[in-house]
């Protein structure tokens, strides 16, 4: 019978090998200093879509199935039953979009 190993979860802070990995807890716990994560997101799901383009979430998803005619598809990929879109994609899209109208 093999033994579990431990793991220790945390997050890397630099790809060279020789640096170390910073605990979870102590992100959770506010000691390093706090990132904006919405200036960081490069993936963005429906809500996040829907507000960027205040409009709803329904018509989002409407878009995304290209159930809404005269609208392009809006690229994206989908994991299990989230669909997720690029922050890139969005913007190339609503450029190529506006040369159409």
């Amino acid at each position: 019978m093999r033994s579990i190993q431990p793991v220790r979860l945390g997050v890397q802070a630099n790809i060279n090998p020789s640096t170390p990995i910073v605990d979870l807890p102590e992100i959770i716990a506010g000691t390093l200093a706090p990132v904006d994560s919405k200036a960081l997101k490069d993936v963005l799901n429906v809500a996040e879509v829907a507000e960027i383009l205040r409009c709803s979430r329904n018509h989002v998803s409407n878009v995304l199935n290209g159930k809404v005619p005269t609208v392009p598809v809006l690229p994206h990929f989908t994991i299990g039953r989230r669909k997720l879109v690029r922050r890139e994609w969005l913007i190339e899209w609503l450029q190529a979009y506006r040369r159409r109208c």
